[in-house]
């Protein structure tokens, strides 16, 4: 599998230059892995600020003073800072920890304004994450939604996985070195073998992963990650969409090198008009040309042609809806065909919340629903 050659450095890159992300996507095989970078867009904060907020913190309490402040605040490793501040609240018993840890992963909405992940959830079928927000999650059901993996060894599709935790369990997050460790260590404290990092072989074995939102500096953490299932990466070519100015194209080729020991193919963007906001576009224009669409319609086209549903079913039209307006669209137009599934639907659809309001779903299209039922 030999590297692209990249001829110049686009604003949009074309889809058409990589195949084996179109084969994966055809196969449902492509694993989409989001990192900060992506959380950031729609205002959450970077580690780098959540860690000088944290070292803030503990300046403001005097559990540190302005020297050592300054010195720690100035370490390049986020984890190791991150991990301080951890250590000096948690030993003065302060809860402090958590309320700066939440507040930096708030999500800001802007109706006026295109988001991130109503694009990227018409990309692929499966998503990773080392994000520990929820800005992802509405866009899933809640059985769809795995931190926790102790028992989970191999990817399921259709999922998406906070590798890292989340926020609403303090005990699922993954931030301090010591929880790194723990997290991709070989075997737990009994000499039991940890299931996560049979996941991860799983993943990088027989999966296509795209990663987008990595910075050069966040990639500290797929070091880590990579060298737990190196072995694996060499299975399967992976892509990581990364930002240049369009003149950078040498620092790319020279970054290539490095990205190249990884399985990984590095997909440039020009990011000289609209800075890293510029993965919004791309995201927007690659769901709108792949053929992910025409996958789900095959889909939801097949579970409609059936006699009866069973619950599976149920479950997967819900994980398809969920996504975006559109396949609720082909949704209800194979309900009007079939009206006599839409009983055990609206029971599945009440039971997952599909109706709240904060869903923000519009208000025509569940009435159109419950017309037909």
């Amino acid at each position: 599998m030999a590297i692209t050659s990249i001829t110049e450095i686009k604003d949009i890159p074309s889809l058409d230059d990589y195949p084996d992300i179109q084969n994966a996507i055809e196969k449902h095989e492509l694993v989409i892995f989001t990192g900060a970078g992506v959380s950031r867009l729609v205002g959450c904060k970077s580690w780098n600020d959540l860690a000088s907020d944290l070292l803030k913190k503990c300046l403001e309490l005097h559990l540190l003073n302005y020297h050592e402040f300054e010195v720690i605040n100035n370490y390049s490793d986020q984890k190791k800072k991150i991990s301080i501040a951890y250590g000096i609240l948690k030993e003065n018993n302060r809860k402090d920890f958590f309320e700066v840890f939440n507040n930096s992963l708030k999500y800001i909405e802007n109706k006026n304004e295109k988001n991130i992940y109503d694009y990227l959830a018409l990309l692929a079928d499966t998503f990773v994450t080392t994000n520990s927000d929820d800005c992802f999650d509405q866009k899933f059901i809640e059985s769809d939604i795995i931190y926790d993996f102790s028992f989970i060894s191999k990817v399921i599709k259709h999922k998406l996985y906070h590798i890292h935790g989340v926020n609403k369990d303090e005990n699922s997050l993954v931030f301090t070195s010591e929880q790194y460790l723990n997290r991709y260590n070989n075997r737990d404290s009994n000499g039991n073998k940890i299931k996560f990092l049979e996941f991860l072989n799983n993943l990088f074995s027989n999966y296509t992963v795209l990663f987008i939102g990595y910075g050069l500096a966040e990639f500290e953490l797929l070091d880590y990650l990579t060298l737990k299932a190196k072995s694996n990466f060499t299975k399967r070519r992976h892509y990581a969409l990364m930002p240049y100015y369009s003149f950078e194209k040498k620092i790319m080729e020279h970054d290539q090198l490095y990205y190249k020991t990884l399985n990984i193919q590095i997909i440039p963007y020009a990011k000289d008009i609209n800075g890293y906001n510029q993965i919004i576009d791309i995201a927007d224009k690659w769901s709108n040309k792949n053929n992910f669409l025409n996958c789900i319609d095959t889909e939801l086209q097949s579970i409609f042609n059936k006699q009866k549903l069973v619950k599976k079913d149920c479950e997967r039209i819900l994980g398809i809806i969920y996504r975006n307006e559109s396949f609720l669209r082909v949704f209800l137009s194979l309900c009007s065909r079939k009206p006599e599934f839409t009983p055990i639907l609206l029971q599945y659809l009440y039971k997952n919340d599909f109706f709240k309001p904060e869903r923000n779903c519009d208000f025509w299209i569940i009435l159109e629903f419950l017309y037909i039922y």
